[in-house]
């Protein structure tokens, strides 16, 4: 597409405000009662779609906030209106950590359907597109529009030929669009505009989505490059759980489409008013907004080289930290960049950021590469994950797997599960006890019971609201003057 073709361009933007922002800066921490306020805005403010689940977010709501992320679900759809809702899947293992079976991903769709599901966001980390081929079809039998997410990662694998092909094996699927994602930041301005021409030339019929992090300044000069190659939608979030770690602000966002000639069809007003609401809770969660990341060449150079997310980054420093170690983290992350490469090159999103990671960190510790193997590491060279990006150094491979063969993980994707999991349950066990069973414990299930999300009250809470709030609390305060501008 001409870089002229901006001019023409309405662009789309998907709203990551419920999923990806609070993920990427807060692991998730983020409840429902303080989603639940900000969704009719979100609904209001005409966006193309927006996120509210994740295979994170639903571990994250079980395990530590002891809430019930299907009624959250639930209780977010009712609120968004005519606004598209998606989630994001993480290939075969879905919202948990085994490799489902067919039929288990048949059943997670169906279910999320019929509560109401619109469309899906769905990634495999090696890039291997047949784990999620069976997620495609099975999304187009329920008339759910799905985005086959491009896993972007620099290494010499990851040419635009290799993405082209990729494009080209989603779009013979049936996938509705294709989501470029750099959950690292390591994309550059200057690689948008061939890498989406590739990607078009591949799969002309099919739109072009957008989803890039911060880590290292570029997110929002890349998406400006993709505005003037024509992409489709870009995500964004409000902004206390925006940049960085995160996607950019929707309020930048809109700033640099601006500045570009692009139209965005946005309610700036509801759009302010989610800024100003998260700053609320950012503020009542004792959360800072997360620093303006000003891109460096020699900070991006070392930081290309192993691609460790933040998250997995703040292990590395905890652990080594613990260990009276910390002065050994350049080691450690020099020696990830030599596992990343020997083991394929894989994206460095879960789960293969942390099997990287910790591998690199048990290399250095041990003073031998590889002579400490976790069982997780073997699973992924013997092909139960899939097909690497780049083949796995021979002499590497040797050392883990030994004479143990390598496998085709989908010969095993037919085997029905859903049957030994219904056994387990009672007789009069409903869909969503199902649901919980493929990805929980009992325990887990009968905590987040006690705490159903449908019982919570849904009030708009504020910036404003916080403040009196805050103030009626003290005592060295006797009186509080409060003007309102109501002229708009």
């Amino acid at each position: 597409m001409p870089a002229d073709a901006s001019e023409q361009l309405t662009l789309k933007v998907a709203d990551e405000t419920f999923r990806d922002g609070p993920q990427s800066l807060w692991a998730n921490r983020l409840r429902t009662r303080h989603m639940l306020p900000a969704a009719p805005h979100a609904a209001n403010a005409g966006f193309t779609r927006s996120n509210l689940l994740s295979g994170v977010g639903f571990e994250v709501a079980v395990s530590f906030l002891e809430e019930d992320p299907l009624q959250r679900f639930r209780l977010l759809r009712q609120l968004m209106g005519e606004t598209p809702s998606t989630i994001l899947v993480r290939s075969r293992h879905l919202f948990g950590w085994k490799r489902y079976s067919d039929d288990a991903v048949t059943f997670f769709f169906e279910h999320l359907a019929s509560m109401g599901l619109d469309e899906f966001e769905m990634f495999d980390a090696l890039n291997d597109t047949r784990n999620v081929e069976h997620h495609i079809r099975e999304g187009a039998r329920l008339g759910l529009h799905s985005s086959a997410c491009l896993i972007y990662s620099e290494s010499p694998i990851h040419t635009d030929d290799y993405f082209a092909t990729k494009a080209k094996e989603f779009a013979s699927y049936g996938a509705s669009a294709l989501l470029l994602y750099d959950a690292c930041g390591v994309l550059r301005p200057e690689r948008v505009g061939p890498l989406l021409t590739a990607i078009r030339a591949a799969a002309p019929d099919l739109p072009i989505e957008m989803n890039v992090h911060d880590q290292t300044g570029l997110a929002l000069e890349c998406y400006r490059e993709a505005l003037r190659h024509g992409v489709t939608a870009l995500s964004s979030a409000a902004r206390s759980v925006a940049g960085s770690n995160s996607v950019p602000s929707t309020t930048d966002l809109i700033a640099v489409a601006r500045e570009e000639g692009v139209r965005v069809d946005l309610d700036e007003d509801e759009v302010a008013w989610m800024d100003s609401y998260f700053r609320y809770v950012a503020y009542d969660y004792g959360k800072e907004l997360a620093p303006h990341v000003a891109y460096d060449e020699d900070n991006y150079r070392d930081y290309v080289g192993h691609q460790i997310p933040g998250g997995m980054m703040s292990h590395y420093v905890g652990q080594l930290e613990s260990l009276g170690l910390i002065d050994r983290l350049p080691e450690v992350l020099e020696e990830a960049a030599r596992v990343r490469v020997d083991l394929g090159c894989p994206g460095m999103v879960t789960p293969f950021s942390q099997l990287v990671g910790v591998q690199a960190m048990l290399n250095v510790l041990d003073g031998k590469r590889f002579h400490t193997v976790p069982a997780d590491l073997r699973t992924y060279a013997a092909g139960h994950y899939g097909e690497p990006p780049g083949p796995i150094n021979p002499d590497v491979l040797d050392r883990i797997l030994g004479d143990e063969p390598v496998v085709d993980p989908m010969a095993a994707y037919a085997e029905p599960m859903l049957p030994g999991i219904r056994a387990t349950l009672p007789a009069d066990a409903t869909d969503d006890d199902l649901f919980f069973a493929l990805f929980c414990q009992p325990a887990q299930v009968a905590s987040v019971r006690q705490h159903p999300a449908d019982e919570l009250p849904v009030r708009e809470l504020s910036p404003l609201g916080a403040l009196v709030g805050h103030l009626a609390g003290r005592d060295d305060i006797s009186r509080l003057d409060v003007r309102i501008d109501v002229s708009r």
